[in-house]
């Protein structure tokens, strides 16, 4: 007990000292991992941000899931990226805010070409963009990375959720592989989610009512657009080993579903780094001699799923 408490007391130093550096307050869970018989390879920790940023500075892609309407959370994955820019990584920014079709005027403005006033008229980014995403593009920017829009166009993926998948339609806007098994734990989560109303696939209202297995098409397709942009970034890049950082929505990511499932189905061989930032009432109330509630899945039969490599709390905004 008396380690333990020590090992508390340092994790809420640590934890204050972020604070008081201008870090976003957080805890860092590192989750447990088995083997294929089931034998513990590396228990389930409390670490810290700069061992997650070693780690992901390691791989070939590093997923950052975020929660919806949690600035906290972007400023934490701003400092995960200066971090991985002080250990001099070569970075491809992935943001699932701009999608394809705004690939174009981004290239432009990184390029100074166009103001950024005309950059988010192009994209159709409204005034969260400045909190969100201006951070993580300033800093691709100035360190001269490429920046990648990996997110499928919104009226695109309502009219093939409706109608179906027609090639002739989608263009290059979409992947055109699209694997989506509605007898796994992703849609099981996606059920569940969209029961409770959450707009995980990303359909609005005014896109008309779309049933369950239609809503999880769309979703499907996202995931699979991500992936395959990530895929085409890895592949361009021959002889330089990049590291690709995809920024997303966390429901995408989380457990190795979706999204994490089929970057390594595209990209086989590859390295991944997942980490998943959540948010919760206090910080304080985490313990530190226990698992962390929510970091592991298991599903009814028996499977235990990690939310991902590293979870990283923070405290939640109202």
């Amino acid at each position: 007990m008396r380690l333990l408490s020590s090992a508390a007391g340092c994790l809420l130093t640590t934890t204050l000292v972020a604070a008081q550096a201008g870090i976003e307050p957080h805890r860092v869970y590192r989750s447990t991992y088995a083997d294929a018989g089931g034998a513990v390879v590396i228990p389930g920790h409390f670490d810290d941000l700069d061992n997650l940023i070693v780690q992901a500075s390691a791989a070939d892609v590093l997923v950052l899931g975020e929660p919806l309407s949690q600035p906290a959370a972007h400023r934490l994955a701003l400092t995960i990226l200066e971090g991985l820019a002080r250990r001099q990584r070569d970075v491809i920014l992935a943001l699932e805010v701009f999608d394809r079709m705004a690939q174009d005027p981004l290239d432009h403005f990184l390029m100074g070409h166009l103001t950024e006033a005309e950059l988010l008229a192009a994209a159709g980014l409204g005034p969260r963009y400045a909190t969100d995403y201006k951070p993580l593009v300033d800093l691709a920017t100035a360190r001269m990375w490429p920046v990648i829009a990996t997110g499928a166009p919104h009226a695109l993926v309502a009219d093939i959720a409706r109608d179906g998948f027609r090639l002739d339609r989608a263009k290059n806007l979409v992947a055109w592989v699209a694997e989506c098994s509605v007898f796994d734990d992703y849609f099981t989560r996606f059920q569940v989610a969209r029961a409770s109303g959450r707009p995980v696939a990303g359909i609005a209202a005014q896109d008309g009512p779309l049933d369950l297995v239609q809503a999880y098409r769309a979703q499907c397709l996202r995931d699979e657009t991500i992936a395959d942009r990530i895929g085409l970034a890895l592949a361009h890049a021959r002889d330089k080993r990049p590291l690709v950082v995809s920024v997303n929505g966390a429901f995408r990511s989380d457990f190795y579903g979706g999204l994490a499932e089929r970057i390594r189905r595209r990209s086989p061989g590859r390295r991944l780094v997942v980490v998943s930032f959540v948010p919760v009432p206090r910080l304080g109330a985490i313990a530190s001699e226990r698992p962390v509630p929510g970091s592991e899945r298991t599903t009814p039969e028996g499977a235990v799923f990690p939310r991902a490599d590293y979870v990283v709390y923070f405290t939640a905004t109202p």
